[in-house]
């Protein structure tokens, strides 16, 4: 999650900025657009499972289907602030977060060097190149980034508009060119 707002269902469900979600009422969950999909067609008064992964530690919480605040737009404005963990880069169309040794047991992988997608966009440029969460960038234009700010001053650094990341999946890593 890149920012939970106040009196929200998924304030009220206990997420937290910086938490992944990987399960929604025992699916798993790839990609933003999933994880709207299955909250969309959750029944109201039906509580759901959801799995995540905080700081390293899965957890699993408990989401009460209710609307949102018909006021959320304007609140959410306003109350918006920057994320001291997690980094959006909007160019990009991607929230990232540090990667720890925790955090990479969760999601299977050997190492925990690199920065973890947290969320993608839908249709930004991250999403159109394949970028999906849980994804770990290791390599920015061939530079290797292993904190979130090494991570975003590598892609500022960058002013053609197009960099190339290479990314880590449980099946293997690939380089991918994200072109803003």
């Amino acid at each position: 999650m890149t920012n939970v707002f106040p009196d929200t269902p998924a304030a009220k469900t206990g997420l937290k900025t910086g938490d992944v979600i990987t399960h929604f009422g025992n699916r798993p969950v790839a990609t933003p657009q999933q994880l709207q999909l299955a909250v969309e067609r959750s029944a109201e008064g039906t509580k759901v499972p959801v799995k995540i992964v905080r700081e390293g530690e899965a957890m699993e919480l408990t989401y009460d289907p209710a609307l949102q605040p018909s006021d959320f737009g304007s609140v959410a404005a306003r109350e918006s602030e920057p994320e001291p963990e997690a980094a959006k880069l909007q160019s990009l169309g991607i929230a990232v977060q540090p990667l720890d040794g925790e955090l990479a047991e969760q999601l299977g992988l050997e190492a925990e060097e690199g920065i973890l997608v947290s969320s993608v966009g839908a249709q930004s440029p991250a999403d159109r190149a394949g970028l999906k969460p849980g994804m770990v960038i290791t390599e920015v234009n061939r530079q290797g980034v292993a904190t979130v700010a090494e991570f975003k001053a590598a892609v500022k650094a960058d002013p053609d508009g197009s960099i190339l990341l290479l990314v880590r999946t449980t099946e293997g890593s690939q380089f991918v060119v994200v072109s803003r």
